[in-house]
């Protein structure tokens, strides 16, 4: 039977020509090594990555599940190949400010030859001066130096003993040094007494002679000291001339491999002037208290020669082209790096080994990817990395000190130059608030690369599409699909996208799926994949999530929900809804009714009246005032009041798919005729009657018809739907089953005439020139109902005023 405006069969689901998949396995395949169905989104990232500017980088936005992550760093990996390899980053002592260490930006690999160059040549220096010193060439010089020195000094104080015998004076050693003691005629120091007992004129000769033996002994000890420190001048100047060959030595090949690279031979030249000032360490000996204080707070000989260690920061000798960094975990450190400290005697230390890389550092001359929404959760990362991309430099920061909590001494080391193009990836909302709300975002990231949630169902994407599972497969050694499994894909993919011509690029979903479906095979001990194992992937993932789906079935079901789907009744219809609860999404079958009596309230929203109503379904009631209006009430006032409810509804109603439900229901009860409830209604209505497309199409259908089939499918239980949304349907194969058994029906219906003629059987009724309606036509009994309310109306203020 052909019933106007039902759609066939052939078009409520679209099916995979599986002549289009030229393969029997998609292990046939070669594997995918681009970004399908998102040109928009690859001639941005193009642009964004060919065009090297740090105002440049990149924000690809889009829906979660689009596989962006994966494209993009694929995508990158390609770019990345063709670039040069970065410079190693070292960091090593400041000698001038031990404070701020120095960051030496070096070659590929150089890096690591110099961290092992410079410990190469800090052992060879200890072992060889180490040599130099214990010879017995140099311990003849130094015992030759000192021998001469130590004959001096004895010479010079026999004469002053000499000297001071012939004046009858004895030079005595004491603890505080020596001195002289006048003798008497044994040789013997004259004691008190015997000094009392001698005359003036003796006196006054041993005075003279005392005065001018301590006059000479001032001269002899000041000339010992001066002998002293010559010969520890010339030992001095003589260590530090072996020490100073000896660097020349060891040095000149490592100043000759640097040579082209001016900040180490910088380097080198303090590291050449250090070493010298502190010789005694590469001898055996501490530096002395002074040294300390103005070299290194050290405490221990080890410590000390960390001075002349590499820390390499960054090291680029296993790469093949630019870096390309995917931070999962944005935290401060993990992208700025960190200061690491140890405990020593009870206190933290550190020094300038201990500092530690972050991403952005380990990306600088490549590319660093970002999720949005990671980063945004600590605002102290988004502002660090601004400023980092703005001022072109890294700098290891402590987060307390960032945010100035506390004000330490610590180390502080010199900033890098930083040159990097960074790839946030977020949502569309994301997008938009930073763009809004953020003008550093605004000058920073001028590229969006927008991902789309799906791509037109073309011959090209659908082989892509098979490509992708070939891909999936082989990476994830699952069991491969053969050509039925495929085209199943394809057609749950154009399901998720809502769209018979669309396929979904929410590949995550896809992909789980796949991976599901490769279980269900192996636990079947099939070699490959089928169509009957997608098929019952796709309803394990249903069963595992549609707990409420089926509470509320069984609610309507033992009467608790009242839902009819049989007989024709005034004033009542069958509406639909969709209900999403997380990574699930049903129909919901729901009764409007509607009540009609004389007054002047016009269209009561119950639903509104009671805090249950959203602003778009305030809305589409009053959009159903102006329709009645402009079609109804050109001569007369619209008066009535008309109370619309949507029964045993106990959550927020909001959006507008279920005014043209409602206005079905309002015409049904001004008309008195009755409309058949086995048919179920969606689709909004604009003022002139014309049904516009609404979404969940598939699952507002499926949601009634179990609700029909639980109740007894009759044959002429069905769903009006906008003609608009025929192209969205991709329906199970149960329903399918039911409609080419014409036990139920979909109607595209273009507006609410066509709609009403569906519900009653009865014609809607055209408009006269003269502004009636043909005899019967249920316009012309809505017409007929709403002039007698009017009259009713004026009556009754007439008789009460």
């Amino acid at each position: 039977m052909v019933r106007p405006f039902e759609i066939p069969v052939s078009k409520i689901n679209a099916r995979c020509d599986l002549t289009l998949l030229d393969f029997d396995s998609t292990d046939e395949l070669q594997p995918l090594d681009t970004i399908i169905g998102q040109d928009r989104a690859i001639r941005s990232l193009e642009f964004g990555l060919g065009l090297w500017d740090s105002r440049f980088n990149i924000f690809a936005a889009g829906p979660q599940g689009t596989g962006k992550t994966k494209a993009i760093k694929r995508f990158v990996d390609k770019y990345s190949a063709s670039r040069t390899i970065p410079a190693d980053v070292c960091y090593v002592f400041n000698f001038s400010d031990p404070s701020r260490p120095t960051a030496l930006m070096l070659s590929n690999i150089m890096g690591q030859h110099f961290q092992h160059d410079m410990a190469s040549v800090v052992v060879e220096l200890k072992e060889n001066t180490d040599r130099a010193f214990s010879s017995e060439e140099y311990a003849n010089m130094r015992e030759q130096l000192i021998n001469s020195s130590l004959r001096e000094k004895e010479q010079n104080l026999k004469d002053l003993y000499d000297t001071a015998r012939q004046k009858n004076f004895l030079l005595q050693s004491t603890p505080t040094g020596l001195s002289l003691a006048a003798v008497n005629d044994n040789q013997e120091p004259l004691s008190s007494d015997q000094y009392i007992q001698l005359n003036a004129d003796q006196k006054q000769d041993i005075e003279a002679s005392r005065g001018y033996l301590e006059g000479l002994l001032k001269d002899t000890l000041s000339a010992i000291r001066a002998n002293d420190k010559a010969v520890s001048d010339r030992l001095s100047v003589m260590d530090g001339d072996i020490v100073q060959n000896i660097i020349d030595i060891v040095l000149y090949e490592i100043r000759e491999k640097y040579r082209s690279h001016k900040q180490v031979s910088d380097y080198l030249d303090d590291v050449c002037r250090d070493i010298i000032l502190h010789k005694e360490l590469f001898m055996g000996h501490r530096p002395d208290s002074h040294e300390q204080s103005s070299g290194s707070d050290n405490r221990d000989n080890d410590d000390f020669m960390k001075r002349y260690e590499v820390n390499l920061l960054i090291d680029n000798s296993d790469l093949e082209g630019a870096p390309v960094i995917h931070e999962i975990d944005p935290t401060f450190n993990n992208l700025f790096g960190v200061l690491e400290a140890e405990t020593q005697y009870g206190s933290l230390r550190t020094d300038f080994t201990m500092i530690r890389p972050g991403s952005l550092h380990r990306a600088n001359g490549g590319y660093l990817i970002i999720n949005a929404e990671d980063l945004l959760r600590d605002q102290t990362c988004w502002e660090g990395l601004k400023r980092c991309v703005r001022e072109k430099s890294i700098v290891v920061d402590d987060i307390l000190d960032y945010k100035g909590y506390v004000a330490t001494k610590r180390l502080r080391p010199l900033p890098i130059p930083l040159d990097v193009k960074i790839i946030l990836i977020g949502a569309s909302a994301t997008y938009h608030l930073l763009y809004n709300r953020d003008d550093d975002f605004v000058e920073l990231f001028k590229v969006k690369a927008d991902f789309d949630s799906s791509m037109d169902r073309t011959v090209e994407n659908i082989e892509n599409y098979a490509s992708f599972i070939s891909t999936l497969c082989f990476e994830d050694s699952l069991l491969h699909l053969d050509r039925s499994a495929v085209g199943r894909i394809i057609e749950y993919s154009a399901r998720l996208a809502g769209h018979q011509n669309k396929l979904s690029t929410k590949f995550a979903e896809i992909s789980d799926v796949i991976r599901e479906a490769s279980y269900w095979a192996g636990e079947s001990n099939s070699a490959i994949t089928t169509s009957k194992h997608i098929d019952q992937a796709i309803k394990e993932r249903t069963y595992r999530s549609d707990l409420i789906q089926d509470k509320i079935m069984e609610m309507i079901e033992n009467g608790v929900v009242d839902i009819s789907t049989q007989g024709d009744i005034i004033g009542q219809v069958n509406g639909l809804a969709v209900i999403g609860i997380g990574d699930f999404s049903f129909g919901k079958p729901g009764r409007i009714t509607v009540s009609i009596s004389a007054g002047r309230d016009g269209l009561v929203d119950v639903e509104r009246e009671s805090d249950l109503g959203g602003r778009l379904h305030t809305k589409g009631v009053m959009i159903l005032n102006g329709y009645l209006a402009d079609r109804f009430a050109q001569s007369i006032p619209l008066t009535m009041s008309a109370r619309i409810t949507f029964e045993q509804s106990y959550d927020e109603v909001d959006g507008d798919s279920a005014s043209s439900t409602e206005l079905y229901a309002i015409l049904s009860k001004l008309s008195g005729i009755p409309l058949n409830q086995g048919l179920a209604v969606t689709g909004s209505v604009n003022q002139f009657g014309e049904i516009q497309a609404i979404g969940g199409v598939n699952e507002k259908i499926e949601g009634f018809f179990r609700v029909c089939k639980a109740q007894g499918l009759d044959g002429r239980q069905g769903v009006l739907i906008p003609a608009t949304n025929v192209g969205n349907l991709m329906l199970d194969d149960e329903v399918v089953q039911a409609v080419k058994a014409d036990e139920f029906h979909i109607y595209a219906v273009p507006d609410i005439a066509s709609g009403m003629e569906i519900l009653t059987g009865i014609q809607y009724g055209q408009k006269n020139d003269d502004g009636s309606f043909p005899d019967g036509s249920i316009s012309d009994k809505v017409q007929s109902r709403l002039i007698q309310l009017a009259n009713d109306t004026r009556d009754f203020m007439k008789a009460n005023i």
